[in-house]
């Protein structure tokens, strides 16, 4: 089951306490507010691109992931790149989902 923990800012977490909850050193990240979600799909052949796919997640039914509530297929030319690249580099193979989210105050995607 996925669960994340909210901390305040400045607190930092019991380390020790959730390694022993999860059984595995925890993964930090930002919360990042967001107008716009995109998956870009891919299924790579030892480096090479077999197929690629896209869609903006318009809604969901929880911050943690899973399946979307609503998507639609979508292609924007600037995630196929980033995306790609980003595989391409890593020489790699197999079926990849790389989500991304648009910073409303400043438009980058990150």
């Amino acid at each position: 089951m996925k669960s994340v923990l909210h901390l305040e800012p400045d607190t930092p977490p019991d380390l020790d306490g959730l390694c022993r909850t999860y059984g595995h050193e925890p993964v930090a990240q930002e919360f990042v507010p967001t107008t716009e979600e995109y998956m870009v799909a891919a299924l790579y052949d030892h480096g090479e691109p077999l197929a690629t796919y896209q869609h903006r997640q318009l809604r969901g039914n929880t911050y943690l992931g899973g399946g979307g509530v609503y998507r639609r297929s979508a292609y924007v030319p600037q995630l196929d790149s980033v995306a790609r690249r980003l595989l391409d580099e890593l020489d790699y193979h197999g079926l990849a989902c790389i989500e991304y989210m648009r910073r409303p105050e400043t438009g980058s995607s990150c």
